[in-house]
């Protein structure tokens, strides 16, 4: 009898692991043979992933870009592929593989289709006009990703309220709340306390992720008490609404 197989659709290989190793290791341990399709797949990730149990496949996709013709590629390129897996599960994280991957999956006969939005980003916070306008064009989009989808999760409870608020006829149910993406402690030890007070934000640059509105923040604490230390591990990015490392280090 031919095990259950599963697919994840991502759309950055540069934190997969940290951020969906525990789900892929679940998937693995639970029987399903699993397949993790994501561009810029490197010979170091995809051995990582075979020492779990996975399987991969490198696709190309830009996920900031708004080339139509390369997102109709990536639907083409993800067609053929869950084709020739035949997935009982996809998982999609990340905008492009959600809006694009699961109507792919849908009409390839998968049988359990499920975004995960760890965000919503621009959609519920547009910054500036072009980002509005996106949000606009995205929306029909978004609904038909909701109607392909057999289950769809959140990470927060405000996506949850603002997709059955938005797309309430879409939604194939109510939305499952994970509550963020958990934190494995066999992984990431416990460690002391720095001895000087510390503020740390662990986000990319950009502006949904409230990286002005924490600078602000360190300004406004500093000025009363200059021993706190405001901390940022993140990376910048090239899209709209990201902030620019001249602007980040004015």
């Amino acid at each position: 009898m031919k095990s259950p197989s599963a697919v994840l659709l991502a759309h950055f290989a540069g934190y997969l692991l940290q951020f969906r190793g525990s789900l892929i290791s679940e998937l693995v341990a639970r029987g399903y043979e699993t397949t993790v399709i994501v561009p810029g797949l490197t010979s170091k990730l995809a051995a990582s992933l075979a020492e779990r149990g996975a399987k991969s496949q490198n696709i190309s996709l830009d996920r900031t870009g708004l080339n139509p013709f390369a997102d109709a590629a990536y639907r083409k390129s993800l067609r053929a592929k869950l084709l020739e897996i035949q997935p009982d599960v996809v998982i999609a994280y990340g905008i492009k593989p959600i809006v694009h991957g699961i109507p792919v999956a849908s009409k390839t006969g998968c049988l359990i289709r499920a975004p995960l939005f760890a965000g919503l980003g621009g959609l519920v916070r547009p910054t500036g006009m072009r980002q509005r306008i996106m949000g606009t064009l995205a929306r029909p989009m978004f609904a038909r990703s909701l109607r392909a989808s057999t289950h769809v999760a959140t990470q927060n409870i405000d996506d949850a309220d603002f997709l059955s608020n938005r797309f309430p006829r879409d939604l194939p149910g109510a939305p499952i709340v994970t509550e963020g993406s958990g934190v494995d402690l066999s992984h990431f030890e416990l460690a002391p306390l720095p001895t000087r007070p510390m503020v740390l934000m662990t986000a990319r640059l950009v502006v949904e992720k409230g990286i002005w509105d924490f600078i602000d923040a360190a300004k406004l604490v500093r000025s009363r008490n200059p021993e706190v230390r405001f901390v940022i591990a993140g990376f910048f990015e090239s899209r709209v609404g990201a902030a620019s490392k001249e602007e980040f280090l004015a």
